[in-house]
């Protein structure tokens, strides 16, 4: 039986997405944020370029990105991985929610989640906050992000940044993704950022 909620999410999503593609500017940064997107997967498959030097050679090239340009490409990432998207209809400049994505279940993203909450259900429009970091993830906006998405009425978040975490922390920001009620965020970074930006389709 087909989910009559996910098709009508599926239907206002198609709306609101086309209503804002055609926002004074919003064409050109998504036709960028391909473009970057195309030279990120061309720099991890370059032979030229030595595996060493890759990691921090895709980084540096983030790092240069615009802003509103890099949360297009954050977001067509998602999208080319299989997820529903609604873009914003405005960008929210350095702070805010940066788009939404659906979940079905949480539990099948996030592991720290998943094995502290097995028997909670989180279903629904995740946040995406965007940041481009030239060092270490700042506190502040760590602890402001739930807060955010909770204000929004998200269920769950996806904190994806271009900096450096410190092992102690990415406990602590584990372990803090799934206690209590506050909506579980994920941390996407590292590794894990390269992974999400690299061809292929959903997970």
């Amino acid at each position: 039986m087909v989910d009559l909620r996910l098709g009508i999410e599926h239907l206002a999503s198609w709306l609101h997405n086309y209503d804002v593609q055609h926002q004074e500017g919003h064409r050109q940064r998504v036709k960028a944020a391909l473009q970057r997107l195309y030279q990120l997967r061309s720099m991890a498959a370059d032979p030229e370029l030595p595996e060493a030097r890759k990691f921090a050679a895709q980084f540096a090239y983030m790092r240069r990105i615009e802003p509103m340009v890099f949360e297009e490409m954050i977001l067509e990432a998602f999208r080319q991985r299989g997820f529903m998207v609604r873009a914003n209809v405005r960008y929210t400049g350095d702070g805010g929610i940066d788009g939404r994505v659906w979940v079905e279940d949480w539990r099948q993203i996030d592991p720290w989640f998943s094995k502290r909450q097995p028997d909670r259900m989180v279903r629904g429009w995740a946040g995406i906050q965007c940041k481009r970091y030239e060092g270490a993830v700042r506190q502040e906006h760590l602890r402001q992000f739930p807060v955010d998405l909770a204000r929004e009425g998200l269920v769950a978040g996806f904190f994806v940044h271009t900096g450096t975490t410190p092992k102690a922390r990415k406990e602590a920001e584990g372990a803090a993704s799934g206690s209590g009620l506050e909506p579980p965020v994920q941390r996407i970074s590292g590794s894990k950022l390269l992974h999400l930006l690299s061809r292929g389709g959903a997970e």
